[in-house]
């Protein structure tokens, strides 16, 4: 029943009149005139297109703040997330065989 109710709405489908259509296709018309007259604007270059393309101050100062949490909490590890990790990993965070795998800050910033 439902179908065939369907089927009929879809026949019967609405036309726009012939007087809507050049009005839209008049209007059209002007917005590519209007389109192909604006000027395109210059190509940043340099730190100004890295900052637009990174999404701008707001979130170059999120990675900021994101990357110097990551590099404090990973050279100066606080007692509860060395717990945390002892707790999750069943053995000390600083056991030898994790100190061994791993460079520190220390070892990279060594001259020579």
């Amino acid at each position: 029943m439902l179908d065939d109710l369907f089927s009929a709405a879809r026949a019967d489908g609405p036309v726009p009149s012939g007087d809507l259509m050049a009005r839209i296709m008049a209007d059209a018309e002007a917005q590519i005139a209007v389109a192909q007259a604006a000027p395109v604007p210059a190509r940043r270059r340099g730190w100004r297109a890295a900052l637009a393309a990174l999404g701008g101050w707001g979130a170059v100062a999120g990675l900021g703040a994101a990357t110097f949490a990551g590099l404090s909490i990973g050279i100066y590890m606080p007692d509860p997330l060395n717990d945390l990790a002892q707790n999750v990993l069943g053995t000390p965070y600083w056991d030898y065989s994790t100190i061994d795998m791993t460079a520190s800050f220390y070892d990279l910033a060594e001259e020579g």
